[in-house]
C-alpha cells in the first residue's frame, strides 16, 4: 500500500512540476510533494534531513553560477562571443553554425546547461535577425544552441545540477569526474554536430553578408569590468580545480566568485547586485530539496531497490551490458520526466545494487552519458518537452519566431546618437526600449564615448526605468548600416554622422544638453528631467507614427 501512495505522490508532484498550472512555481510544487509525503508517513522527518546533506552543495552551486552568468550577460560577455565567431565565419552560414555550436558546448560545460540555454537562446535569435536570415533560416540556430547546452553538458561536475547531486552522493571529485567525462562528451558533442547538420542542412544558408555583422566591441557594456572578468574566471577554474584535493565543496568556490563578480559589478555600476540576487532561481533550492524528499519516498517503498535488483540482473552479463543497459535506462527515465528526478532515482537504484569497484564506476558515468543525450532528442517535438529547461527555452524561441513570422523580420531597428552617448541618447534608448518593447529593436551610441551620466540614470530610475546597465559607446558602422532609422539629438550629431546607407531614415530631435546645465543639484536635475520627459514625448509620437504607418522593412 506504501509503495502504492509513494508513486502515486510521486506522479502527482511530476504533473504539476511539468504542467505548473496557473504559473505555479517548482519549488512550490516540489515542497508540496514531499508535505504530503510526510504526511502520509511515506518519508520521515529523518529523510528530509537527509536529502539535504544530499542537494545542498549542488543546489547553492548551480544558484552561484547562474548569478555569474548573469553579471557575464550584463556585461555583454557572451554577446561579444557571439559577435566574435559571426565574424570569424567571414560570411560562411555553415561555419557560424558550427560556431554557434561550438560556443553552446563551452557555455554548457562551464556556466551548467540550463544558464547556457536561457543566456545563449535569446542572444542568438537576436543575432541571426540582424543577419537577415527569414524564419525558417533561423530555426537551425535556435535549435541548436538549445539542443547543444543538454548534450554537452557533461565534461564537469558543475555542468549540470545533477552532475554536482551525483558526484556529492558518490563521493567523486572535481577532477576525477572530469577525466571521465571529458572523453564522452566530445563524442556527445561530434555526434550532435554530425545529427543536427543532417537534420538541418537544407535550411542553414550557405552565405551571408559580414558587414551585417556588429563590431564584437559594441556589445561589451565596461571595457574594465570585462577585461577584470577574464581574471575572475581564471581564479574560479583555479578553485574548482583545488575543490578536490582541498575537500571543498563546489558551492563554496562558485559561491565565493559570485560575490566577487557581484561587488565588482556593482562598484562599475554595471549591474544592481541586489537585483541580481533577488532574481536567482532560489526556487531550486526547494525543487531540489522537495523533489528528493519525494523520490526518496519511492526508496522507502522498494520501488528503487526493485531498479537496483534489475540493474544487478543486466550486470552479471558483464561490463558492457550492464553499463549500455543502465545508460538506456537513465535515458528513458529522463525523456518521460524532468532530468532531476530521473538522475535521483537513477542514482539511489544504483546505490542500492550489489555492484561495485570499476562495475558501479562505470554504471554512474555512463548513465550520466546516455541520459542527457537521448532525452534532447525531444527537443524537436513540441509535444514533449519535458526533458528540462532547455527544450520549453529552446521551443519557445520556435513559437516566438513561427507566431511573428516574418513581423519579427521587420521590427525596425533605431539608433540613437548624441555626441558622447551620455545623457540623451542614453535616455532615449531606454525609453524606447521600454516604450517599444515587442515592436522596435533600439540602441545608441555617439561621436565619442564620455562615459554614462550618473544624473541621467537617477532621473530615469525615477521614472521606473533602469539604464545602469547601458554602456556609453562610439557609432559602430556594421548597427548603423542595419538601422532603419538613425535618429540624433543633437547638431553635433547631426552634422557629424557619418554617411548612411539609402534605405536608413534619418530623423533629428533637438534637445539642449542637461550636462552643461549649472546652478544647485536641484536645478540641474530638473533639466535633465525637462528633457527625459521631452524625450519619452518624441518616442511616443514616433511610435505612434510607426503604428499608422508600419515599416516597410
Amino acid at each position: 500500500m506504501t509503495a502504492w501512495i509513494a508513486f502515486l505522490i510521486f506522479a502527482a508532484t511530476l504533473v504539476l512540476v511539468i504542467w505548473q498550472p496557473r504559473n505555479l512555481g517548482i519549488g512550490w510544487t516540489a515542497v508540496g510533494g514531499a508535505v504530503v509525503a510526510l504526511i502520509f508517513r511515506v518519508v520521515t522527518f529523518h529523510d528530509v534531513w537527509t536529502v539535504t546533506r544530499i542537494v545542498w552543495d549542488a543546489t547553492l552551486a548551480f544558484v552561484g553560477i547562474i548569478i555569474i552568468s548573469t553579471v557575464l550577460d550584463r556585461i555583454g560577455f557572451f554577446e561579444w562571443a557571439a559577435l566574435r565567431m559571426a565574424r570569424a565565419a567571414h560570411g560562411d552560414g555553415r561555419r557560424v553554425f558550427f560556431y554557434v555550436v561550438l560556443l553552446g558546448a563551452v557555455v554548457s560545460a562551464f556556466f551548467a546547461n540550463d544558464g547556457a540555454a536561457l543566456i545563449l537562446t535569446p542572444i542568438v535569435l537576436e543575432k541571426v535577425k540582424l543577419l537577415k536570415f527569414d524564419t525558417k533560416k533561423m530555426l537551425p540556430f535556435v535549435m541548436a544552441s538549445g539542443f547543444i547546452a543538454d548534450t554537452t553538458s557533461l565534461p564537469l561536475v558543475i555542468s549540470n545540477l545533477v552532475n554536482i547531486v551525483s558526484a556529492d552522493y558518490f563521493h567523486v571529485g572535481f577532477l576525477s569526474y572530469a577525466i571521465h567525462m571529458v572523453v564522452p562528451d566530445l563524442v556527445s558533442l561530434g555526434i550532435s554536430i554530425l545529427v543536427l547538420y543532417l537534420f538541418f542542412r537544407k535550411d542553414i544558408p550557405r552565405q551571408y553578408n559580414p558587414e551585417d555583422v556588429s563590431n564584437p566591441a559594441s556589445a561589451i557594456k565596461d571595457a574594465r569590468m570585462f577585461r577584470l572578468s577574464w581574471v575572475i574566471l581564471g581564479f574560479l577554474l583555479a578553485g574548482y580545480l583545488l575543490t578536490e584535493s582541498l575537500h571543498i565543496p563546489v558551492s563554496f568556490v562558485a559561491d565565493f566568485i559570485a560575490l566577487v563578480f557581484l561587488w565588482a559589478g556593482g562598484r562599475r555600476r554595471v549591474v544592481q547586485p541586489w537585483r541580481i540576487v533577488k532574481e536567482a532561481p532560489w526556487s531550486i533550492v526547494a525543487f531540489s530539496i522537495g523533489m528528493y524528499v519525494v523520490v526518496y519516498g519511492l526508496r522507502d517503498a522498494g520501488v528503487t531497490q526493485a531498479l537496483g535488483q534489475v540493474i544487478d540482473w543486466t550486470a552479471h552479463g558483464g561490463l558492457y551490458a550492464g553499463t549500455v543497459s543502465t545508460g538506456f535506462m537513465a535515458a528513458v527515465l529522463s525523456s518521460i520526466m524532468n532530468n532531476m528526478p530521473s538522475v535521483m532515482i537513477g542514482a539511489l537504484a544504483i546505490h542500492a545494487s550489489h555492484t561495485v569497484g570499476v562495475m558501479r564506476q562505470s554504471l554512474l558515468f555512463r548513465s550520466h552519458w546516455l541520459g542527457p543525450l537521448f532525452q534532447d532528442w525531444h527537443h524537436f517535438d513540441h509535444s514533449h518537452p519535458v526533458g528540462d529547461v532547455v527544450g520549453p527555452v529552446s521551443l519557445d524561441a520556435v513559437d516566438r519566431m513561427r507566431s511573428e513570422g516574418a513581423i519579427a523580420m521587420k521590427q525596425p531597428v533605431i539608433y540613437f546618437l548624441c555626441t558622447g552617448n551620455s545623457c540623451r541618447s542614453q535616455m532615449a534608448e531606454g525609453w524606447a526600449r521600454v516604450l517599444g518593447a515587442g515592436k522596435i529593436v533600439a540602441h545608441s551610441a555617439g561621436i565619442e564615448a564620455h562615459g554614462l551620466n550618473p544624473r541621467a540614470v537617477r532621473v530615469m530610475q525615477e521614472a521606473g526605468i533602469d539604464i545602469s546597465h547601458q554602456a556609453s559607446q562610439v557609432i559602430d558602422p556594421g548597427l548603423l548600416n542595419q538601422a532603419d532609422y538613425v535618429i540624433t539629438l543633437c547638431g553635433d550629431a547631426d552634422e557629424r554622422c557619418p554617411v548612411t546607407p539609402p534605405h536608413v531614415t534619418r530623423l533629428h530631435w533637438g534637445f539642449e544638453d542637461p550636462a552643461r546645465a549649472t546652478g544647485s543639484e536641484e536645478e540641474i536635475l530638473q533639466v535633465f528631467r525637462t528633457v527625459r520627459d521631452g524625450i519619452k514625448m518624441a518616442i511616443q509620437a514616433f511610435l505612434q507614427e510607426l503604428e499608422d504607418k508600419p515599416a516597410s522593412r
